[in-house]
């Protein structure tokens, strides 16, 4: 479970940084 909280944190943090690279 703890795991999966990590993936989905990671993937939040990777669509930001992808938006600020896009812009």
């Amino acid at each position: 479970m703890a795991n999966l909280y990590d993936l989905k944190k990671f993937d939040l943090n990777l669509l930001v940084i992808f938006e600020c690279i896009y812009q």
